[in-house]
Parts: structure tokens; sequence; C-alpha cells
């Protein structure tokens, strides 16, 4: 019998040391990396990771439903959205850009046998949370309503007329023709907030059965690690990785992610 890793005689790569030890030392190498740490303990308890795999993180031991990562994560996304959902609010009550505002949209129409471009007018009569709130540029979206023919509704960022941008969709493109000041309720933030229950609902964590899909969004595990590591003092030969890390995290804060919006008034 030779072995198909090392090229010894008298065992195979299953029982293979030197495969073993490769594998234990990428994994302590890079504490961080998930998919060493699986394949290192996959290697050494291999009933383990038969019986028990995390359908979330991916780990041995436990399942989804016992998943300490997928409750952190849950946990963190309610707080960061609500944060988020506050800062804009206030960053909306700034705005010249309110409910009421008019607005002309092109839209191209199957006229005589060709499509042209029409202009209607539109009024601004909301504002929507971004549909991904896990980006760290973060943009509000305006809804604009038509006030000509049927009923008709396009979402638009607000941030670019904020600053004064054009509008560069190539379907509905929108421009800004009379700017309306408009206060913003404290009950539209009341209503944007999510509770815990409502993270079920949410792609991040709902399961659907397809395990590529169901898997934890890398964004979680790069956050987690950024915040492990800074808590944990990792500097020395690692300093580097502290300081990205750093970087990360305070890139991920809500108070940063606002101040850039609040640069749009500055820039405007």
């Amino acid at each position: 019998m030779r072995c198909s890793y090392c090229r010894l005689q008298g065992h195979n790569i299953s029982t293979c040391e030197a495969k073993t030890e490769y594998l234990r030392s990428k994994a302590q190498s890079d504490p961080h990396s998930a998919y060493w740490k699986r394949r290192y303990a996959e290697r050494i308890a291999p009933r383990i990771s038969s019986s028990k795999s995390c359908g979330y993180c991916r780990d041995l031991g436990h399942t989804r439903r016992t998943c300490k990562h997928l409750l952190e994560d849950q946990n963190w996304y309610v707080q960061y959205h609500n944060e988020l959902v506050g800062l804009v609010h206030n960053y909306l009550i700034n705005s010249s850009i309110g409910i009421g505002s008019l607005f002309s949209v092109v839209a191209q129409e199957w006229i005589d046998n060709e499509y042209k471009d029409t202009s209607s007018s539109y009024l601004l009569v909301g504002f929507e949370m971004p549909n991904n709130v896990m980006t760290t540029n973060c943009q509000p979206l305006a809804i604009l309503q038509s006030l000509s023919g049927k009923p008709h509704l396009v979402k638009k960022p607000i941030r670019q007329f904020i600053r004064g941008e054009h509008d560069r969709a190539y379907h509905d493109r929108a421009k800004l023709t009379s700017a309306c000041a408009c206060a913003l309720s404290t009950d539209w933030a009341n209503s944007k907030m999510i509770s815990f229950e409502d993270t079920k609902s949410v792609s991040f964590f709902k399961r659907v059965g397809r395990k590529r899909e169901d898997y934890r969004c890398y964004l979680f595990n790069d956050h987690s690690n950024a915040k492990r590591t800074i808590e944990n003092g990792e500097k020395g030969d690692q300093d580097w990785r502290y300081k990205n890390s750093l970087e990360r995290v305070e890139e991920w804060k809500p108070t940063s992610i606002y101040a850039k919006m609040m640069g749009d008034y500055k820039n405007a």
C-alpha cells in the first residue's frame, strides 16, 4: 500500500501523518481561517463531522438550531439596522429635497413602431431604507409617484440628487425639477425599526434549503473575525492584521457611515 499524499509505503492518505500535520500547521498559522480549521477538525474527528455540521457557519459539533454565530449575527444586525434607521432619518430631515418635491422621469415607450423617450412628472411621496443595509455606502430610497396616466412608482437613491448629480440610470432616468423641504416625522423611523423576530425573514438568516444560500454571509464572518482580532490584541508580527481589523470595524460603524452621508451636503 502506497500513500497518494507522501508516496510512502504502509498507509494511505486517510491515515497519513504528513497530511494531518500539514492541515494542523495551516489551521494554526491562520487561526481566523474557518476553512482550514474545518479541514483539520474533519481530519482528526471525522465522526463529529459526519454527525453534526452546522448549515450556517459550517463549524463542527453543533447544528444551525444551536449556532452561537447565528444568534450573534442576528442580534448585531438588529442593533446595526435600527441605529442606521435613526441616522438616515436625521440625514433626510436635513435635506431640502423632501416629500412634495417634483421630478421629471424619462422612460422609453413603444410609439409608432419604435421606442421613443417620453418625459413625465413625478412627485416624491416618501422614503425607504435601502433594500440591503449591509454596505458602508448607505443609499436611502426616494419613492416617486407618477402624476399623469396610470399610477406608477419609481424608487431612486436620494443622495445623488442631494449632491447635485445626474441620475445615470438607463431606465426611468429622473431629474429634480423643483425641490420642496418637508419635515419627516419620527413615526417614519419607528415604522422602519425591526425586532429579533423580524430577522427570520431577512435574506441573510432565512433558511431556504440550498446549502450555499444558507451559509453565513462572508460579511458577518469578516466582521466578527475583525472584532476578535482587536479583542485579542494580536499585534507584534501580525500588526498589519490588527490595524486592518481596526479600520474594517470603524468603517462598519453606523456613525462612520453617517459621517460620509452628511458629507453630501458639504459637496452639494
